[in-house]
């Protein structure tokens, strides 16, 4: 090449930069190729028309200037870097992270090469290598905010919350208008349960950034769980004023709205968020729970299969599917899909499932001569209910030994076919097999037609009955045990729990009254103390078997959804169970009567309203109770 051109070259290329910079890229693109019709092989030119085929989204053209780029200069590490980028843009991620390497090889200080390496990793889901990427980046550019950021994006993928909550703190520290970095830092909050610092988090990405959109959905989600519906939904909406076609948050308002039990408004974001995005099976999932809150029992099934279409391994829509069928009567299919309930606790972080040695049983190996270990997994309720299996179990050849919570360890133990009743942390004695109670149904094939239901499975201890007929006294009326409240962290409490205030009037006076209930909220103590048509012994009861005596010594049992309502059933005692309008699965639908309980006579709202036509039909049916003599 003569001087003359050169020195052209020389001129050019500072020029076309220049233009480059300030964003002229028609112009910078006229002097790159005018210096490549002076000298081919002139690597800047190529190099720098390859970055502004990438700022152009031109793959093809980029690709080719950084190849014939390296062909020149095969060591230059900022080409595989760049080539990688294009590459990377293509989701080609395999290729680019190939292209990454090779810059570091020849580069092995290149933090970018390292940052980029990490992002490609993270989108193959390789979290441990892309969190080595970035810790390799950030020690060679430790005030590098977006490798800190991407770093906590790592660890909050391999659910180590606090790490990355560091990680979040660190890059807004080094860039404190990081939107994007307080909108993952209020998500990682969330996770860790500390929703009053991810509404913090949130509401700073929303004043560096109004318009966020994502920052106005986690302020949203956030609001719903500290129970802060309205607010909840007006931060919803302003997701929806700034991105109209905004599917997540149209999904979770739905969620907010079924949670105030405006069902049908529910449905109708539901609808509104599958519209806008077809294949959102969180959509189609939720839209089925609400449906089958509405009692559209094969439509809310038809979207859990939908959502199951979507994404075969959907934990909710499963457990939905599960719920739905067991509902419905459908025993067979429920059971079946019965089992996603570990992956369902699991994931809402309320129970983590135990580990065993020994093989799960769920039916199809022979136990004659071998021993199992039945155990409780869930509620008092479900123990009572469930343990009734134990001796379907004996009867099949085996030694059961049965786990359960600790204030039921004693009504158990001299429960039909088992061997040995122990509490959770106890020793336990050899065993074969191991099976949690509520999959028993499962592996002795129940359904509907089929249920084990035995007029009467569980007995009070007799001193126990004769110390609470004392303190009872001589019997004038019909007794009548009451149960009008549950567990007040229960999540459905709401519905199913009943104001003492409420109930009380409602009360005919041919009964004698008994509280069956050992905890007492604070409104309903009031109540109690001033109105004495209810006689209460909370205080007096030291575990199940004074529940269970005094259960015994009534001659009717009245009680909302809770675990005395299946202990009086156990009993075989005449028991009437007040049920919300959105009862359990294991009510079914519509019945008066339950398959599992003979005894018991189900008092159903019919709409999600008061507890008015409940009550009216107990109160009737109370009146015509007589007094029954041994």
């Amino acid at each position: 090449m003569n001087k003359q051109s050169l020195s052209k070259i020389n001129q050019l290329l500072p020029q076309g930069l220049a233009l480059h910079q300030q964003g002229k890229l028609p112009q910078a693109q006229a002097i790159y190729e005018q210096v490549l019709q002076l000298q081919p092989t002139n690597f800047d030119a190529l190099q720098l028309l390859g970055v502004l085929s990438t700022q152009k989204k031109d793959h093809l053209l980029a690709i080719e200037f950084y190849s014939k780029a390296l062909q020149i200069n095969p060591q230059h590490a900022a080409s595989y870097n760049n080539l990688g980028v294009v590459f990377h843009e293509q989701k080609r991620f395999d290729e680019a992270i190939e292209l990454y390497e090779r810059a570091i090889a020849n580069e092995s200080k290149y933090a970018d090469a390292h940052y980029n390496r990490g992002n490609a990793l993270k989108e193959l889901e390789r979290y441990e290598e892309a969190l080595a990427s970035y810790e390799e980046s950030i020690a060679l550019a430790p005030n590098h905010a977006e490798s800190h950021f991407n770093k906590g994006n790592a660890l909050k993928d391999l659910k180590r919350f606090e790490e990355a909550l560091t990680s979040y703190n660190k890059a807004i520290s080094l860039k404190p208008n990081y939107a994007d970095a307080n909108i993952n830092k209020g998500n990682v909050l969330q996770e860790l349960g500390q929703l009053e610092e991810a509404v913090l988090s949130f509401n700073q990405a929303i004043t560096v950034n109004p318009r966020s959109e994502k920052s106005w959905l986690g302020l949203g989600i956030a609001l719903r769980e500290l129970k802060q519906s309205e607010e909840s939904l007006l931060a919803f909406d302003k997701a929806i004023q700034f991105k109209p076609d905004y599917a997540e948050a149209y999904c979770n308002k739905g969620l907010t709205l079924q949670n105030l039990r405006h069902l049908d408004e529910a449905v109708t974001c539901y609808d509104q968020a599958i519209l806008l995005k077809p294949d959102y099976a969180d959509a189609f999932c939720n839209k089925g729970a609400c449906l089958s809150d509405l009692r559209k029992i094969e439509e809310g099934i038809a979207c859990v299969e939908q959502a199951i279409e979507i994404d075969p391994q959907h934990i909710h829509a499963h457990w939905n599917k599960s719920l739905f069928h067991l509902l419905s009567g459908n025993l067979k299919t429920g059971w079946q899909e019965y089992e996603w309930r570990w992956d369902m606790l699991e994931k809402e972080k309320k129970h983590t499932p135990r580990v065993f040695t020994q093989p799960l049983w769920l039916g199809e190996e022979p136990i004659q001569g071998k021993t199992i270990l039945l155990h409780a997994e869930q509620g008092l309720g479900d123990t009572l209910q469930f343990c009734r299996y134990a001796s379907l179990v004996a009867n099949l050849g085996a030694t059961v030994i049965l786990e359960v919570q600790a204030p039921l360890v004693k009504l158990l133990s001299n429960l039909d076919g088992v061997s040995k009743v122990v509490a959770p942390g106890e020793p336990l004695p050899h065993f074969d097999y191991q099976c949690p109670l509520l999959s028993l149904p499962l592996a002795l094939k129940t359904e509907l037609d089929g249920i084990p239901a035995l007029a009467k499975y569980l007995a009070s201890d007799e001193r126990k009955l004769a110390h609470w007929q004392s303190i009872l006294g001589e019997k004038k009326l019909p007794r009548v045990g009451i149960v009008w409240s549950g567990n007040a962290g229960y999540g459905n409490d709401i519905n199913r729990s009943i104001g003492l205030n409420d109930l009380i009037d409602r009360l005919p006076d041919n009964c004698e009254y008994i509280s069956l209930q050992k905890e007492i909220r604070d409104t309903d103590r009031q109540i109690l103390n001033l109105n004495k048509k209810i006689r209460h012994f909370g205080g007096a009861f030291q575990d199940f078997l004074d529940t269970a005596a005094l259960c015994d010594s009534m001659d009717l049992v009245i009680s909302v959804d809770t675990s005395v309502a299946h202990l009086a059933g156990a009993l075989g005692k005449p028991t009437w169970i007040m049920l919300p309008h959105n009862s359990d699965w294991r009510w079914l639908l519509e019945r008066e009567d339950s398959p599992w309980y003979p005894s018991v006579r189900l008092y159903r709202k019919p709409t999600a309203g008061s507890w008015d036509s409940v009550m009216s039909r107990i109160q009737n049916d109370l009146k015509g109770i007589e007094l029954k003599t041994d």
